[in-house]
């Protein structure tokens, strides 16, 4: 049987193909992790505090609450603080239940109602915090739920922290990749990978006699981490 010229060319290009340059030479890579750090002073500050009433009926607990509490925001509005700074963040009507006996078999009893109004203040000077703590305890809240200082311009310091992050993990890199007898080649893949920072929380502290509330803001560290993926040449 006779086999053409071109059917025998054909074959012999098919045998002679090399394989896929991808498979003898893979591309080398190297993965980075890159931090960014800013530590900040809070200049601002939030405040949940309120008032707890308790009454024979839920009536009578409402009624008190909301004259008590009435006293409470109309006294921060005269110490300064604007109504769009301030905001009902929680408001409660529960039974209170006792045992008339010490049959521990006795179900409880109704024997009142408690009302509960807690107010968030934003308060755009950390420093006024003393002055309205010891002022929200003179108008009669009897419930200051936690203190919470933040920083005002958040956003554009992480902003600040990210391009960091970046930068450090391009350093890393570099230093990777020379240390290895290589040199880096263009990014490949850029992820960020932080949590949220917490904020510092401060309980209150015992007032002080014809003094502020003793708070300390302290510093707020600001962290974003990036995952960084190079090309080695």
């Amino acid at each position: 049987m006779r086999i053409s010229t071109f059917a025998i060319v054909l074959l012999t290009g098919l045998i002679a193909l090399p394989p896929m340059a991808g498979a003898e030479n893979p591309r080398r890579v190297i993965s980075v992790t890159g931090q960014g750090i800013i530590v900040a002073v809070p200049d601002a500050a939030e405040i949940s505090a309120g008032v707890a009433s308790t009454g024979a009926t839920a009536i009578a607990a409402l009624a008190d609450n909301t004259r008590r509490m009435t006293v409470v925001v109309e006294g921060l509005k005269a110490l300064g603080v604007g109504e769009h700074e301030l905001r009902t963040s929680d408001f409660s009507v529960s039974p209170v239940y006792q045992r008339q006996t010490r049959d521990n078999n006795e179900q409880p009893a109704i024997v009142g109602y408690r009302v509960g109004n807690i107010v968030h203040i934003r308060l755009r000077d950390a420093r006024d915090v003393g002055r309205v703590l010891d002022r929200l305890v003179d108008l009669g809240a009897n419930s200051i739920s936690s203190v919470q200082f933040t920083v005002s311009d958040r956003y554009e310091r992480l902003q600040t922290a990210l391009a960091s992050a970046v930068r450090n993990a391009r350093e890393r890199a570099v230093l990777m990749a020379e240390a290895a007898g290589a040199t880096l080649g263009p990014v490949i893949e850029i992820r960020e990978s932080s949590a949220p920072s917490p904020r510092p929380v401060f309980a209150l502290q015992a007032r002080a006699e014809s003094a502020d509330v003793p708070v300390a803001a302290g510093e707020e560290t600001l962290q974003v981490t990036v995952q960084a993926t190079f090309a080695l040449e």
